[in-house]
């Protein structure tokens, strides 16, 4: 990865933070669509989170896996690139400080910060939330089947902050998830991983046939840099 900062290159950005565990084609859809509908967004940062603070870190891979991983899936799109700020910093990861850490290394810089549904009903619950809303500008993943609650909390949070900023952008809804991911895979590697069975023609035929129904089920959920990487590297087997 470059020493010198991403942030030092751009006038305006948009962040999309997460634990990318793994990266999916919903984020790089998510990340197209962002800079497509806002002019001024020069580059979409991805932000790999180093220890969220409102997720459990059992399941979580190697940060140098996660990265790899995106810096693949990012390769095509010359308007993402990674950064590595929350890993370096260490500790938990809170948005807040990465937001003032940006700025700390370019004052001047515009920053938008993308978020799912799902992250705008729980906002509230961020750190520093109010600071946070003064900071940046949100940008929200439409969802048609909960806009009303959309509505709402983006109303509330305009009350917690006068400054608040929201922005809805129009993507189609995917129903994809890295927790999903990671429990497909899990659901049949747990047989992949069993050291105990024989090695008859049979289970030869089960294992070649779970692998391949794991294989399958990547193909239209992640890029195809990602998926190889999984399977090579055997990942969220167990």
């Amino acid at each position: 990865m470059k020493k010198e900062s991403v942030f030092e290159k751009y006038n305006c950005i948009a962040v999309l933070g997460g634990t990318f565990n793994p990266i999916h084609n919903g984020h790089i859809m998510l990340a197209q669509k962002a800079i497509e509908q806002f002019d001024d967004i020069q580059k979409v940062i991805v932000v790999p989170n180093n220890k969220p603070a409102y997720k459990g870190t059992n399941e979580i891979i190697s940060p140098k896996e996660r990265i790899d991983m995106i810096e693949n899936a990012i390769k095509p799109y010359d308007f993402m690139e990674i950064s590595d700020i929350e890993i370096q910093r260490g500790g938990i990861t809170y948005t807040y400080d990465t937001i003032n850490q940006i700025y700390a290394i370019n004052r001047d810089i515009k920053i938008y910060y993308i978020i799912g549904a799902d992250s705008l009903f729980t906002f509230d619950k961020w750190y520093r939330y109010k600071d946070l809303l003064g900071l940046c500008t949100l940008l929200c993943a439409k969802r048609k089947s909960s806009i009303n609650e959309m509505e709402f909390s983006i109303k509330e949070l305009k009350k917690a902050n006068k400054s608040t900023d929201i922005r809805i952008i129009n993507s189609p809804e995917m129903d994809i998830s890295s927790s999903k991911i990671r429990k497909f895979i899990k659901r049949y590697g747990k047989y992949l991983m069993d050291k105990s069975c024989d090695h008859s023609c049979d289970v030869i035929k089960l294992y070649d046939e779970y692998e391949k129904r794991i294989e399958n089920y990547l193909v239209k959920r992640v890029p195809d840099s990602v998926k190889k990487y999984i399977l090579d590297k055997k990942l969220y087997l167990d």
